[in-house]
């Protein structure tokens, strides 16, 4: 009796992961026509509506604003040039500081960039698709992380394949070639 059961509950199975799949392929088709539907979670039938997308592109936007606003505040500052100085060290003072501001502005220049990558991404439709393996990107990470590209098990695959480059990088670099 109990191999009946089996079979019974792997034929379930199966039967759900079929379900699942049309689903999930129906869906598909559904994003491709109507784009109604930006992405579906594969486990739990969640899907991530208009609305819930349209609030994480009004949060990009107002971000994006906020930082061409502080780099157009740098801007401003960086014109404004005192050459008197008293001393070399003030003149160094003032130019670790202009470098200081000018490595923050870079960063969010970066940061600008995904910005402006994640609000085309959800404009073209994309929005919470993995790009390397195509498979939908969880809420919780997007909620976490909102200009997410990768889904979690890609990411911890690239992130351990970088690790194990940089360690093969750096055991290279202790070989010694010290022979007696």
């Amino acid at each position: 009796m109990n191999e009946g059961k089996a079979i019974g509950a792997r034929s379930s199975t199966v039967d759900k992961t079929e379900e699942l799949l049309a689903l999930i392929n129906n869906n598909i088709q559904t994003l491709n026509t109507t784009n109604e539907l930006l992405f579906i979670i594969f486990n739990q039938e969640v899907f991530m509506n208009k609305e819930k997308v349209a609030c994480v592109r009004n949060s990009l936007v107002d971000k994006m604003k906020e930082l061409l606003a502080s780099a157009d505040n740098t801007i401003q500052k960086l014109k404004i040039t005192d050459d008197k100085f008293a001393d070399p060290c003030d003149r160094a003072a003032v130019e670790a500081s202009k470098d200081i501001e000018l490595n923050c502005r870079s960063k969010e220049w970066h940061l600008l960039l995904d910005i402006k990558e994640t609000i085309l991404r959800i404009d073209h439709g994309l929005y919470g698709m993995c790009d390397h393996c195509g498979r939908p990107i969880s809420q919780k990470r997007l909620r976490a992380a909102p200009m997410s590209k990768l889904c979690v098990e890609c990411q911890q695959k690239i992130e351990t394949a970088h690790k194990k480059s940089r360690h093969r990088h750096s055991s290279a670099s202790r070989i010694s070639y010290n022979h007696a």
